[in-house]
């Protein structure tokens, strides 16, 4: 009786590791582009709370902290590439698209910008728009990144040949998917923030700099006109 335990044990066993690999990951996805594999650091590493860390493998290159689920990347067929985001340690993402036919890979920090966790949102039912999705359009040399949670969607514009972020908007919404404020970044260092009403209509435009803690504030009545502008803490209208 215990021997046919044991048989049912190791058999049980090798089909648990049967999709194992090398350096302790277990593969949990495979196309004709990439592989991905998940490791589950012991808690003798310090893993309390049994993080999982995914490695994604693509054209002879390993990337790891590769973020979203199945498949890992968007499928971008305008430019014949796809493209994966992946976190280091203190959670900035790091965007990689890499071209299907050359294997060229164009990689581009994102700064303090968040974008991947998302990915793969069709695996849970979710359409393309709808909260706890991530998706890319194409502008030219261009690519629009939108990141939409359940109270804010989030859109980085980035420059593939500087490889750069040129420009980021975030809207905040209220409980009933009204937008309440606004935030947009550019690459020039200037932040404006604009609060709107109930009804869409913008009551405060705030601008910021980054030499300037402050640069100018307007406030608008209801029907949109100006009746209140500062600069440089001086009042003008």
């Amino acid at each position: 009786m215990h021997a046919k335990l044991l048989i049912v044990l190791l058999a049980g066993w090798s089909a648990l590791t049967s999709n194992s690999v090398a350096g302790g990951r277990t593969e949990v996805y495979r196309d004709e582009y990439v592989i991905a594999e998940v490791e589950t650091p012991s808690i003798l590493k310090g893993n309390l709370h049994g993080d999982e860390i995914f490695y994604l493998k693509a054209f002879g290159r390993t990337y790891k902290w590769v973020q979203g689920s199945k498949p890992f990347y968007i499928d971008i067929p305008k430019l014949a590439a796809i493209a994966f985001v992946t976190q280091d340690l203190r959670d900035r993402c790091t965007l990689h698209v890499v071209n299907i036919e050359s294997k060229k890979e164009t990689e581009v920090k994102l700064v303090d910008f968040t974008f991947g966790s998302f990915i793969g949102y069709e695996h849970f039912g979710r359409k393309r728009g709808d909260p706890g999705t991530d998706f890319i359009d194409v502008s030219g040399e261009r690519l629009l990144l939108t990141m939409r949670s359940w109270r804010w969607k989030s859109r980085a514009v980035v420059n593939l040949t500087s490889k750069s972020i040129e420009r980021t908007e975030t809207e905040m919404y209220d409980g009933d998917g009204h937008v309440t404020e606004r935030w947009v970044d550019n690459k020039a260092g200037l932040t404006t923030k604009e609060v709107v009403d109930a009804k869409g209509h913008l009551t405060e435009r705030w601008r910021w700099d980054d030499k300037k803690p402050l640069r100018s504030k307007e406030f608008f009545d209801a029907d949109g006109h100006l009746k209140e502008r500062w600069v440089d803490d001086k009042r003008l209208k």
